[in-house]
């Protein structure tokens, strides 16, 4: 039997524990150690298509899904003002002419060539924002899921629980081999020492264990400027129809999305502090809310 550790309950925590457990089944022995009371930040509600592969993987079926929880429909994403002034919708699929990627026709289900050649394609995607799902059967068209992160999470521990050991603690020390490549325990407020063959850091921002390692970072700022980001969710107003898309909209110094689910929006500036002040990105991400001032807005280091 294979020991694991995974230090974090967030979403990747608990999607690794559930794809490692359900692979290896009673041949690993999995433990989970989370501070209940840091909570997560509560981003990354917009998923890609590679939700349902998850989904099936550990046998849970998407319809009960959208039935437990605020999960909402996501046929693609509607970027607006990257270009100025346009606005243009993008699905998941790619293109599938019937010699591969060196054929284009009209016909092919393509949001790549819808886009670049303003038609509908008449198949599976589509090149404008929708706020109706196609009828056709989930199967047959490219989609994903918007989730309330948080319903997600306690979801995924419901399911776990009993499979998987989860120790409410905090990791006060990280024992590493004399080279710093290897993680050989790591020892906990409350619950002393835990031992493992793999280690899995889900710690998110904190980099729990993985700081240990003495990791080198390659600096990416020059080609991926964007540092900081302010996330919230805000109500949506049921006079309006809940959009099936994701929004990114472009801004002066960055770019804000918009992920509708269930009651709520999620929403977020994302901007680089190199060509604005956190005051400044707080004022125009507030001038977009429009009918909603929040003061004292969180800033999220990247």
């Amino acid at each position: 039997m294979k020991k694991f550790v995974i230090v974090g309950s967030g979403s990747a925590g608990l999607i690794a524990a559930g794809m490692i457990k359900k692979y290896w089944k009673d041949d690993v022995d999995i433990t989970v150690i989370h501070d209940k009371s840091q909570g997560s930040i509560a981003v990354g509600e917009s998923t890609t298509p590679y939700i349902h592969a998850f989904l099936t993987f550990c046998g849970i079926p998407e319809k009960d899904l959208i039935r437990d929880l605020d999960v909402t429909i996501k046929l693609g994403i509607n970027f607006k003002n990257w270009i100025p002034d346009t606005e243009y919708f993008h699905g998941f699929g790619q293109i599938t002419g019937q010699n591969g990627w060196n054929k284009l026709r009209s016909s092919d289900p393509s949001a790549t060539y819808s886009i670049l050649n303003d038609v509908y394609s008449g198949g599976s995607l589509y090149n404008e924002p929708m706020t109706k799902v196609p009828t056709t059967i989930f199967d047959n068209f490219s989609h994903a899921l918007h989730i309330d992160t948080r319903q997600f999470t306690d979801y995924l521990y419901e399911k776990l629980n009993g499979d998987i050991k989860f120790v409410d603690d905090v990791v006060t020390r990280v024992r590493v081999n004399t080279e710093c490549t290897n993680i050989e325990s790591v020892e906990c407020k409350y619950n002393g020492v835990f031992d493992a063959d793999y280690f899995i850091d889900a710690s998110g921002f904190n980099t729990i264990l993985f700081k240990h390692l003495n990791p080198k970072w390659n600096d990416m700022s020059k080609y991926l400027p964007i540092d900081r980001a302010i996330p919230q969710q805000i109500p949506y107003d049921f006079k309006d129809e809940l959009p099936s898309y994701t929004l990114a909209e472009a801004t002066d110094n960055g770019w804000i999305w918009r992920i509708p689910i269930g009651d709520r929006y999620g929403t977020g500036y994302l901007y680089s502090s190199k060509f604005t002040s956190d005051e400044e990105a707080r004022e125009k991400y507030n001038d977009w809310l429009v009918r909603i001032l929040i003061l004292n807005l969180r800033v999220i280091e990247l």
